[in-house]
């Protein structure tokens, strides 16, 4: 039986002044750990996470999530699910509501202060409304602090349903969720509440949610990129569970998984990040924000890379530690059927980047004769 949760929600977290202001920032510093591990310890798909991804392909094969996100019925918008016995994750980005609140506040403060608390702070109190009307829906209260890394997860989340709010840049791009999530995540280890499993199941599960997001002509829901990790944040325990849904679930177009690279990350998570990319075609690399322009920009199919596997990984790796301290490298790894699968289908992955050697290019920025025109060419020197 899982262990009783501390009265005090913050019980077991440093102290600093992020308990005297809103400042997650602070409480990150003061909280966070560098994790040293490798990927030995992460899990597979759980029969659980599987059925519920298996609900959300149907979702997105009959091309339904538009039409599910936000019924209305007699004037009152109502909640969203895929399974609400199963779910650990609530709502759908473009959730109910549809018009959605601007905000310059970072998400991750509902979970870490609680809407009582930001309100009490005069945060935001509209944000802070829309929100809690938001999390009623589900029957959510998210009044206090999050207690539990499922809360953090979930006050997270709600807060990204409701507003327009990216942590970095203008394209609903998520940033500094890992270190953020990692320290709820590791606390739950540490008391007994979680088993590596049951954490790797709600990466999962974030990220399920993550990959229903489709655009609706609203700039603010652009699919969503997810940045490992950000310039000066250490390696995380959850970035490797982030990159390991690319194995649990699946590899995916969108959220837009992207590795800022650096000799500075842990060998391990390099490595890892390598084997992830050479099996699924789903990860890029770039040494900062944004991405290239020109430069060292190109993308390049596994077996350029060497002859096996393990080749492969070690070149990869190489190549990328040459080009760090470049701030114009951009590369990813897409196999030949990925590529052919996308030329035939482009739709299915009009928001995935691409690094070509003038720069990186979104082929949702394209026509479509001049995204085939792209796609074409990248085949072609693939095959040459």
């Amino acid at each position: 039986m899982p262990k009783p949760l501390p009265a005090d929600p913050w019980q077991g977290f440093q102290p600093g002044d992020w308990q005297q202001r809103a400042d997650v920032e602070s409480f990150i510093l003061c909280n966070s750990l560098p994790y040293t591990g490798d990927d030995s310890d992460l899990t597979g798909p759980t029969e659980r996470t599987q059925a519920i991804w298996l609900q959300a392909q149907m979702l997105l094969q009959a091309e339904r999530a538009t039409v599910h996100r936000g019924r209305r019925r007699g004037g009152a918008l109502q909640p969203d699910f895929l399974d609400r016995r199963e779910e650990l994750i609530f709502g759908m980005l473009a959730s109910p509501g549809g018009e959605r609140l601007p905000t310059g506040g970072d998400c991750r403060q509902l979970a870490l202060y609680g809407a009582r608390q930001l309100r009490h702070t005069g945060t935001q109190p509209e944000v802070i409304a829309a929100i809690a009307d938001l999390a009623r829906y589900y029957d959510i209260d998210i009044d206090p602090p999050a207690a539990t890394a499922q809360q953090a997860i979930q006050w997270t989340f709600l807060a990204l349903l409701a507003t327009r709010d990216p942590l970095v840049g203008r394209r609903r791009t998520l940033s500094g969720l890992d270190v953020f999530f990692d320290i709820y995540l590791q606390r739950d280890l540490d008391r007994g509440v979680l088993i590596e499993e049951e954490a790797q199941e709600l990466i999962d599960d974030l990220t399920i949610k993550l990959r229903l997001a489709r655009p609706t002509g609203d700039a603010a829901t652009v699919l969503p990129a997810l940045y490992l990790p950000l310039a000066g944040q250490t390696v995380t325990r959850t970035g490797f569970r982030l990159v390991n849904t690319l194995y649990t679930l699946g590899p995916a177009a969108a959220p837009h998984l992207l590795v800022l690279w650096s000799t500075a990350l842990s060998d391990t998570f390099r490595r890892f990040c390598a084997e992830v990319t050479i099996d699924t075609s789903s990860l890029s690399y770039a040494q900062a924000l944004p991405l290239p322009e020109a430069g060292h920009s190109r993308t390049m199919s596994p077996d350029r890379l060497g002859a096996t596997r393990s080749a492969q990984v070690y070149t990869l790796c190489q190549l990328l530690d040459a080009l760090d301290g470049s701030s114009t490298l951009g590369i990813n790894v897409l196999r030949r059927e990925v590529l052919s699968a996308i030329l035939a289908r482009p739709n299915r992955y009009g928001y995935l980047t691409v690094q070509l050697p003038g720069g990186a290019v979104d082929l949702h920025h394209l026509n479509p004769a001049a995204r085939q025109d792209v796609l074409q060419q990248l085949l072609t020197s693939f095959e040459s």
